[in-house]
């Protein structure tokens, strides 16, 4: 069942949190075990065991909170669609005229290719 198609709770946050841990946990042991014996051990060169418990950890952590982001659950999404509207707005030439900053002091002004606008 896809994200979009019911609502995302935070006990699914909290799973996808959970199954991310527990393949980065199980990638940790692996990398321990590996190197218990030094590089030349057994578990070190065998080629299939890294292949499973190497990339494949990282890869369905990572695809795990890819898919159900928290930002999906706590109302994040709004927020970052509105922002994006007011940089949209900023690259078609609606923004502030910039202030100067005192970056050094109040001898010195800052330039007007580091001025800061006022929407921050």
């Amino acid at each position: 069942m896809s994200p979009s198609s019911r609502a995302v709770t935070a006990a699914d946050i909290i799973a996808v949190l959970a199954l991310a841990t527990l393949t980065i946990l199980i990638r940790c042991c692996f990398r321990v075990a590996e190197l218990q014996d030094g590089f030349g051990g057994a578990v070190a060169n065998n080629q299939s065991l890294f292949m499973g418990l190497e990339g494949p950890m990282i890869f369905v952590a990572i695809a795990a909170i890819t898919i159900l982001h928290p930002a999906v659950c706590f109302g994040g999404r709004d927020q970052w669609r509105s922002t994006s509207r007011a940089a949209q707005r900023g690259r078609q030439g609606q923004t502030p005229e910039p202030k100067e900053v005192e970056l050094l002091g109040p001898s010195r002004k800052a330039e007007s290719h580091l001025s800061v606008s006022d929407e921050a």
